[in-house]
C-alpha cells in the first residue's frame, strides 16, 4: 500500500539492468558456448521466467489498484533451490561457465525475489500489527474491568479445563494406569486430589496477592478466598497483554528499520542482511552465494505462520459459547412457543407491517400524488380540497335576489325595473329593501301580526347566510390556490420514511451496517493524522536508532490507517490525489520539513471532507 510505487520502481530498475546486461553480452564477441553451458543457461532462463511471471502478476495488481496478487513463495523457494542445486552441479562437474549472461540472470532473479520478499513482509506486517495492537487493547480492557475479567474467565473455562485435564493425565499416568489396571477408583481420586492441591498452592502464591497471616474476620477470609480466582485471571490476562505489547513493539522496530534502510540500498547482500535481521536470522555466510542461501531460508519462513498469528484474542467460539449455550438452552422452548403462536404472529405482521406499508403507499403517496397532479392540471372535477360546494353559493344568491325583487315590487307604488334591481342586489346594494325594512320598523307589532316584518327578517337571515357562503367561498379559493403546497406537505412524511428505508438498505448492502460510521472514521482519521504529525515532529538527531526505527514503524502503521479511513471519506474523483499525498508521508526521499508541509497540504485541501 505505502510501498507500491517503490516496488514498481524497483522492478522497473531490475528490468532495465537485466536488459542492458543482456544487450552488452550480445554485443561482446565471445567464444562459442559449450553444450553444457547452453543447458545451464536454458535452466536459468526457465527459472527467470517463473520469477518474472510472479513479478508480472504482482505489478498488474499494484498498477490496476485491484485485489493485489499474493506472491507464491513455494514457487520462489523452488527456483532458489534449483539455483543452489545447479551451482553445486557446476562446482562438482567443473563446468566452465561464462560470467556475463549467467551472472546477470542469476543476479536479476535474486533481486526480484528480494523485492518480492520485502513487499510481502511489509504488507503482512502492516496487516497483522494492528491486530496485535487490538489484542493488547482487548486484554487491557479485560484486565481493568472486573465484569470483563469474570466474563473472560467464563469464556475460557471449558478450554482451560480440557487443557488442565490433558496435562494432568500426562503428569499422573501412574495413577491412571494403576486405576485402569486394578479398577481402583480410589487411587484415581487420590491422584486428582493431589493435583488440585498443587494447583491451589500455586494460586495462593499469585504475584501481588500475598496473604500474611489469616485475618480474624470471617468476611475478610471469605473475601480473600473468593478474590483468588479473579487475581489468577487478571494475572493471566496481564501476561497476555504484556506479550502482545512486546511483540508489537519489537516487530514495529524491525519494520521501521526495514522501511528506512531497504529502499536506500541496491546491494543484494545488504538487502538480504536487512531481511534476515527482520526474521532474526543469522546472515553470516562466507560462501560465494551465501546471501542467496540466506534468502532461500528467508523465503521458506514465509510459508509458515508468523509469531503474530499466535498472539490474538480468544476465538469466536471461545468468546461466544455462553451466548450459544443460552440460545441452545432456551431456544427450543422459545421456538415451540413461536410455532404455537404462529397465527397470531402472522396476524400481527399483517396488521402492523403489510397493512401499514400498503396504507402508507396508498394514502400517503399515491393519493397525494393524484391530488398534486390534479392541481397542476387544474382538474376541478377531481379536486377534493374544498369547504363549500360549488353550486350552493349561486343558488343561495339567486334565491336572495328573487326574494328582494319580489318584496320591493310588492311594496312599491311605481313600476320596478327588476333587471336593474337584480343587478344592484348582485353587487350587494340593498338600499330599496332596507328602506322598506326601516319603514316596517315604525310599526313593529302591526307588521309582525301581518307578517311583513317577519318576511323582512327572513330575508335578512338569507342575506347573512349568503355573506357566510361568500366568506367560505373565499377561504375555499384560498385553499385551492395552496392545494399544491398541501399535497406536497401531506406526501413528505411518506417520502421521508421511504428515504430512510432506502438509505438503511443501501448502507446494509454496501457497508454491512444500518447506520453510517462516518463519525467513527473521522475520529479515527483525526487520531491517525495527529499521531503522524507528532511522529514527524520528533527530532531524529536526538533519539537513538532503536527509537528511530520504532517511530518509523509507527509512522507507517498510522499512514496506512489514515489512508484506509480517508478512502471511505474522500470522494472518488479526489481519491487518486489523496493516495498520492498520503504516500508522500513515508517517502524516504523527502525530509521531515517536506513531510510536515505535506501534512499542512492534507489539512487545507481535504479538511472539509475530514471534519
Amino acid at each position: 500500500m505505502i510501498i507500491d510505487q517503490y516496488v514498481l520502481g524497483a522492478f522497473e530498475e531490475i528490468d532495465k539492468t537485466l536488459e542492458i546486461a543482456l544487450r552488452q553480452s550480445s554485443l561482446t564477441h565471445q567464444r562459442q558456448s559449450q553444450p553444457s553451458n547452453r543447458a545451464y543457461l536454458k535452466k536459468l532462463q526457465d527459472q527467470l521466467w517463473l520469477v518474472q511471471n510472479e513479478v508480472t502478476l504482482l505489478k498488474a495488481g499494484l498498477t490496476q489498484g485491484k485485489r493485489q496478487h499474493r506472491v507464491s513463495f513455494p514457487v520462489l523457494e523452488n527456483v532458489l533451490h534449483k539455483l543452489q542445486q545447479q551451482e553445486e552441479d557446476v562446482l562438482r562437474d567443473f563446468v566452465a561457465v561464462s560470467g556475463d549472461v549467467e551472472n546477470s540472470v542469476r543476479s536479476a532473479i535474486d533481486q526480484y525475489v528480494s523485492v518480492c520478499l520485502y513487499y510481502s513482509v511489509v504488507q503482512k506486517s502492516l496487516k497483522e500489527l494492528p491486530l496485535v495492537s487490538d489484542t493488547a487493547i482487548y486484554y487491557g480492557d479485560v484486565h481493568d474491568a472486573t465484569r470483563w475479567s469474570l466474563l473472560y474467565a467464563l469464556q475460557v473455562l471449558p478450554n482451560r479445563l480440557v487443557r488442565i485435564l490433558r496435562r494432568s493425565v500426562q503428569n499422573d499416568k501412574k495413577y491412571i494406569s494403576r486405576a485402569h489396571l486394578a479398577r481402583d477408583l480410589k487411587a484415581l481420586g487420590h491422584g486428582w486430589y493431589d493435583y488440585l492441591l498443587r494447583k491451589a498452592d500455586r494460586m495462593v502464591m499469585i504475584q501481588n496477592f500475598q496473604l500474611v497471616g489469616l485475618p480474624n474476620d470471617a468476611k475478610k477470609v471469605a473475601r480473600s478466598i473468593f478474590a483468588l480466582p479473579l487475581a489468577a485471571v487478571r494475572q493471566e490476562v496481564d501476561a497476555n497483554r504484556v506479550a502482545a505489547e512486546e511483540l508489537f513493539d519489537g516487530t514495529t522496530r524491525k519494520l521501521g528499520s526495514l522501511l528506512g534502510q531497504f529502499p536506500n540500498t541496491h546491494d543484494f547482500e545488504e538487502r538480504t542482511r536487512l531481511l534476515a535481521s527482520f526474521f532474526d536470522h543469522n546472515a553470516r555466510e562466507s560462501s560465494p552465494n551465501g546471501a542467496e542461501k540466506v534468502l532461500l531460508d528467508l523465503v521458506s519462513k514465509m510459508t509458515v505462520p508468523s509469531p503474530m498469528k499466535y498472539v490474538e484474542k480468544p476465538g469466536c467460539w471461545t468468546r461466544y459459547w455462553p451466548s450459544i449455550f443460552a440460545v441452545l438452552t432456551y431456544g427450543p422452548g422459545s421456538a415451540i412457543a413461536i410455532w404455537q403462536s404462529r397465527y397470531k404472529i402472522v396476524q400481527f405482521c399483517q396488521e402492523n407491517i403489510v397493512d401499514f406499508c400498503a396504507g402508507l403507499v396508498q394514502n400517503w403517496i399515491w393519493v397525494p400524488l393524484q391530488q398534486v397532479w390534479s392541481t397542476v392540471r387544474h382538474d376541478e372535477k377531481n379536486s377534493t380540497l374544498a369547504i363549500a360546494s360549488k353550486g350552493s353559493l349561486d343558488s343561495e344568491f339567486s334565491s336572495l335576489t328573487r326574494m328582494v325583487v319580489q318584496l320591493v315590487a310588492e311594496n312599491s307604488d311605481q313600476p320596478v325595473d327588476t333587471t336593474n334591481l337584480a343587478a344592484q342586489v348582485e353587487t350587494g346594494n340593498l338600499t330599496e329593501f332596507m328602506q322598506i325594512y326601516e319603514h316596517q320598523l315604525h310599526h313593529p307589532i302591526k307588521n309582525i301580526m301581518t307578517g311583513k316584518l317577519v318576511r323582512s327578517l327572513l330575508i335578512q337571515l338569507q342575506k347573512t347566510k349568503v355573506d357566510g357562503s361568500l366568506a367560505l367561498s373565499g377561504i375555499d379559493q384560498l385553499l385551492q390556490s395552496q392545494q399544491l403546497v398541501f399535497g406536497v406537505v401531506a406526501m413528505s412524511p411518506a417520502v421521508l420514511i421511504l428515504y430512510v428505508l432506502w438509505t438503511c438498505a443501501y448502507r446494509l448492502t454496501r457497508l454491512g451496517r444500518l447506520w453510517s460510521n462516518a463519525a467513527q472514521l473521522k475520529y479515527k482519521l483525526s487520531s491517525s493524522l495527529n499521531n503522524i504529525e507528532r511522529l514527524l515532529n520528533y527530532n531524529h538527531h536526538d533519539v537513538n536508532v532503536t527509537d528511530k526505527d520504532l517511530n518509523t514503524g509507527l509512522l507507517a502503521l498510522e499512514v496506512v490507517s489514515a489512508r484506509q479511513c480517508g478512502d471511505r471519506l474522500i470522494p472518488k474523483n479526489r481519491r487518486s490525489e489523496w493516495i498520492r499525498d498520503v504516500g508522500e508521508l513515508v517517502d524516504t526521499n523527502l525530509g521531515h520539513a517536506a513531510r510536515l508541509n505535506v501534512m499542512n497540504r492534507i489539512y487545507h485541501v481535504y479538511g472539509r471532507f475530514l471534519t
